[in-house]
């Protein structure tokens, strides 16, 4: 079995007896033809959703100038989250420090691959075969750092926010005027930051405050005034300035705005740029079963704060449905509309996916659901590793069980699925007609699909009766769209589409 698992059939040769040795490393081909070698296939981790490389990274990293030595390891966080964090040892006589690598490999890879931590050591362990002994590599928390002097808090509120920011990101240093983001921070995070918010200062604020608000002392002066609140329910303003004509984002499953936070940067500081939250991820709200529904509330959401067109509507994933709905409403209202869907697929792909558990299902019903997600997760795995990986699933319940640090994550969980298949409802329900308006349609050109299923992302610049366009950026799903290095291909298509459709009169032209 072994041998009929490394000894493949031979597939570009005419012999039926050639075979192909697989070797278990990972490579890929250079434009001039040359194989570069990545490290052991074996060497993968999955973070956030995302399966990553470590030895890509480490590859990465090992280009800049400094660095002698690098290992990237995958170690979990005290809430049993995975997060990256790079070992490396410097050349002699060189320094950096983490801002100026973190800088360096978001010119070279995907945001999300950047590691959370970086620890400088003055030498690797080594093994007795002089590899890299990487259960002997240090703690990240117990290790030297060279992190600049950073800005202290100046007040009481600044401390306290201090102290639940090193709570929450894992860093022992962190000063007022440094970005949430910028220490390995993301939507998980961010809820249990502002769990802990809620807890001390008794404000429940939406998530998407740290857009607005992503540094200590910013946040402080949010909290600070007493009769604040959020001037939308669903509608949040990522970058709110500028002349350009808005643009509306909808995200996929889930509903959470922070992923487009790159896209909307790059887009410029006079392109107005906002997000549109799903119903239901507060916990206070049922959320939408229905996307026309769905569509009607972004659209009272968007004129509150633009009443009449031209409109720009931009949809990731499932969230392509939920705009291609609201393009549609805006332009049976008179409305000029420019549509974007990216990555996303014809409802008769979802089929019957989201309708397993009813939305309704209470939180008991979601613990047995996820209990038995962990029995079909054990019988996948080999018995040598059901001991390690019980014991992980006993040690991740214990922390959720404590109400002052896990109570909080399991709702928020709960809240995210209860959203998603409500979501996943709607769309495979939904009823697709012909769109009066261009669409630019961007695909994920490295996304597998299997052989028995049809790849319906190709529909949508069809279906718009002005034309449109379809672009391949070689990601391997939407959410890669909206990260380093695609995120800036993206935006190239994005903005040479709109110069050649959207007009400020809300003329359309062909490009």
């Amino acid at each position: 079995e072994l041998t009929q698992e490394r000894f493949i059939p031979h597939p570009f040769s005419p012999d039926p007896t050639a075979k192909l040795y697989r070797t278990g490393d990972l490579a890929r081909y250079r434009p001039d033809g040359r194989i570069v070698h990545l490290g052991r296939i074996d060497n993968q981790v999955k973070i956030r959703g995302f399966r990553i490389e470590l030895g890509e990274i480490e590859v990465a990293l090992s280009r800049h100038a400094s660095i002698s030595q690098v290992a990237v390891t995958a170690r979990e966080d005290r809430q049993g989250m995975k997060q990256l964090v790079a070992y490396v040892v410097c050349q002699d006589g060189r320094v950096t420090n983490q801002e100026d690598l973190r800088s360096f490999l978001r010119s070279a890879i995907p945001e999300y691959m950047v590691p959370s931590r970086f620890v400088f050591l003055k030498a690797m362990p080594l093994t007795a075969n002089n590899k890299v002994d990487r259960k002997a590599l240090p703690s990240p928390t117990s290790s030297f750092s060279d992190d600049p002097v950073r800005s202290k808090p100046r007040n009481g509120m600044e401390i306290q926010l201090t102290a639940l920011w090193q709570q929450v990101l894992e860093v022992p240093k962190i000063g007022i005027h440094d970005n949430f983001f910028d220490h390995g921070g993301h939507s998980l995070k961010a809820a249990h930051l502002f769990f802990l918010l809620e807890q001390v200062y008794g404000r429940r604020l939406p998530l998407a405050t740290l857009f607005q608000a992503p540094t200590i002392a910013e946040l402080a002066s949010v909290l600070s005034q007493e009769h604040w609140t959020p001037p939308w329910q669903s509608l949040v303003a990522i970058q709110p300035s500028g002349t350009a004509i808005p643009i509306f984002m909808v995200p996929g499953v889930g509903g959470n705005v922070l992923i487009f936070a790159k896209l909307a940067k790059l887009l410029g500081l006079n392109q107005p740029s906002y997000g549109l939250q799903a119903r239901g991820l507060d916990g206070k709200e049922p959320p939408f079963t229905s996307v026309p529904e769905m569509a009607r509330h972004y659209i009272a959401e968007i004129r509150r704060v633009r009443p009449s067109g031209p409109y720009i509507v931009i949809g990731s994933c499932t969230g392509g449905l939920i705009a291609y709905e609201m393009a549609q409403q805006l332009v049976g209202q008179g409305q000029a509309v420019t549509l974007v869907v990216m990555d996303t697929w014809h409802p008769s792909t979802y089929g019957s996916h989201g309708s397993r558990l009813p939305i309704s299902f209470g939180l008991p019903l979601f613990l047995l659901w996820r209990g038995m997600r962990i029995l079909l997760a054990l019988a996948n795995l080999p018995i040598k590793d059901w001991v390690s990986f019980i014991q992980h699933k006993y040690r991740r319940f214990i922390e959720l069980a404590r109400p002052e640090d896990g109570t909080n994550e399991l709702m928020v969980d709960f809240q995210v699925e209860q959203v998603t298949r409500a979501t996943l409802q709607a769309v495979a329900r939904y009823d697709v007609r012909r769109y009066q308006g261009p669409i630019l349609n961007i695909m994920a050109s490295r996304r597998y699909v299997a052989p028995s299923v049809a790849d319906t992302r190709h529909v949508w610049h069809e279906l718009g009766t002005q034309g449109g366009r379809i672009v391949q950026v070689p990601a391997i799903n939407s959410g890669q769209l909206l990260v380093t290095p695609h995120v800036e291909e993206v935006t190239k298509h994005l903005q040479t589409f709109l110069a050649g459709y959207t007009h400020g009169d809300g003329r359309s032209e062909a490009a």
